[in-house]
């Protein structure tokens, strides 16, 4: 059997892709994990833990512990954050996909699933052609 990890599963995308997951895939396949304990009550229908996703190693072991084969990476600052602190944002964003993507290259996962980010584009923006 697939497990699947949500990191970042606390966000508007991650709390409904992970839903979608254990509909598909049932609630022991799924783990939903996010920096804040807080939002462990969205969780009820799976398995949630807080996770440090900027601690590659918190990573690997929770990878190797629950035989996760897929990780679903939604872990972002959005933008208007983002550009008052590009740093951090920097290392929030991509330094954690990269420690996924190396744990991917390590052969300790299967599939790496990224989307794009849902803040590339405004309210503003024409819903044709763009």
């Amino acid at each position: 059997m697939n497990k699947l990890l949500v990191i970042g599963a606390g966000g508007q995308l991650g709390s409904e892709l992970t839903k979608a997951l254990v509909n598909t895939h049932g609630s022991d396949a799924v783990i939903a994990t996010d920096f804040q304990e807080s939002v462990k009550s969205k969780f009820a229908y799976c398995r949630f833990q807080t996770l440090d996703v900027l601690d590659k190693d918190a990573i690997a072991n929770l990878i190797q512990e629950e035989k996760i084969t897929q990780v679903y990476h939604l872990v972002a600052m959005l933008s208007a954050t983002g550009e008052k602190m590009p740093e951090k944002a920097w290392e929030l964003n991509m330094m954690t996909l990269f420690h996924v993507l190396n744990l991917a290259k390590e052969g300790l996962l299967k599939r790496v699933f990224w989307p794009s980010s849902i803040a590339a584009f405004g309210p503003n923006t024409p819903a044709v052609d763009t």
